[in-house]
């Protein structure tokens, strides 16, 4: 682990960069320097070669998601679901996602056991962070999900 130096963790991660892997790098320098921490914890390095690079690679570029902030733009979004052409259940998904304010994955996997119409609730365990969660329905999202009932049944909602 001695070996392991500021300038040879510096080469491997421009090696990295250089192929166009930036973020790769960025991730391999956290990585190097979890083990590094490890080490030294277990008697087996004296130093974390890592905290030295600090500022070197090239930043992480910051990735925009679109937003829409505009109540118009969200009315033209509401139009245009409710004009989509396709799947009932894909529209139904659609509609229910600014209602429900869910990740979409979370309303993906989201299963009729987990909704109470009657009450106008939806518990679900969140996979991620392993939360409960309670998201109160509104009339349109109980009018929504009950329409779609019929089709999926009593297993997933898709």
């Amino acid at each position: 682990m001695t070996e392991i130096t500021t300038p040879v963790v510096l080469g491997l991660l421009r090696r990295i960069e250089a192929k166009g892997y930036g973020e790769v790098a960025l991730r391999v320098k956290v990585a190097i320097s979890q083990i590094m921490r490890f080490a030294i914890a277990a008697g087996k390095a004296e130093i974390d070669p890592c905290p030295s690079l600090r500022g070197i690679l090239a930043p992480r570029l910051q990735k925009h998601m679109a937003a829409i902030i505009k109540p118009a733009e969200v009315g033209e979004l509401l139009r245009a679901i409710d004009q989509l052409t396709g799947s009932h259940v894909v529209r139904a998904a659609l509609a229910l996602a600014p209602l429900v304010f869910v990740r979409l994955g979370e309303l993906r996997a989201a299963k009729w056991a987990e909704i109470d119409l009657e009450r106008a609730e939806w518990r679900y365990r969140v996979s991620k962070t392993k939360t409960d969660h309670l998201v109160p329905l509104s009339r349109q999202a109980v009018e929504i999900l009950r329409d779609i009932q019929q089709l999926t049944g009593r297993g997933d909602l898709g």
